[in-house]
């Protein structure tokens, strides 16, 4: 019995492995075809090759702009473990900037998957997305950041729900909502 347990989980740990590996392979392929992410740009540039945009320059009141003249504010986490906890999260800081003078039309979260459940997020993108309109940050945010576990089917807090309703589902959703081409 206790060898059966043990395969068990010996299983589910390698299908986990499994996916983890078929993921990183997609994120390895996306920065080979992008070389500027490879050499370590940040979030900004992800956004603006996806959606068309420019940057800004360091310490404008936005990072990206789109064709429609929209303007962005980029944010990217990695996945956090905190205290030890199991449970893993996104965390973006400084959302309305240091001083508190960041002027966007859409705040764009970007966090790693979670491969435990990916099966929450859109399959088609490399990252999880989040395009939160300006007017509505504020109910979303704790200070001047913004947390949510990572395992969205668990994630009920007030302001959970609010981030959760701007999931990106899709890469042409994502540039239709900033009207910018879906090619």
């Amino acid at each position: 019995m206790k060898n059966c347990n043990l395969a068990m989980h010996l299983s589910e740990q390698i299908r986990l492995l499994e996916r983890e590996n078929a993921q990183l392979k997609k994120e390895v392929e996306f920065f080979r075809t992008t070389p500027t992410l490879a050499q370590g740009l940040r979030g900004e540039t992800l956004i603006a090759n996806l959606t068309g945009g420019l940057r800004t320059g360091y310490k404008d009141s936005h990072d990206v702009t789109v064709k429609s003249g929209d303007r962005l504010e980029v944010k990217f986490s990695h996945l956090n473990m905190p205290n030890r906890s199991r449970t893993k999260r996104w965390n973006w800081g400084k959302v309305l900037g240091s001083a508190q003078n960041k002027k966007y039309e859409y705040l764009v979260l970007v966090g790693e998957k979670d491969l435990r459940y990916e099966d929450q997020y859109p399959a088609n993108l490399a990252f999880v997305f989040f395009l939160v309109p300006r007017s509505d940050v504020d109910d979303i945010k704790t200070g001047n950041d913004i947390a949510i576990n990572t395992n969205l089917a668990t994630a009920r807090a007030t302001k959970s729900f609010a981030l959760k309703r701007h999931l990106v589902t899709d890469e042409a959703a994502f540039k239709s909502l900033l009207g910018t081409t879906a090619g």
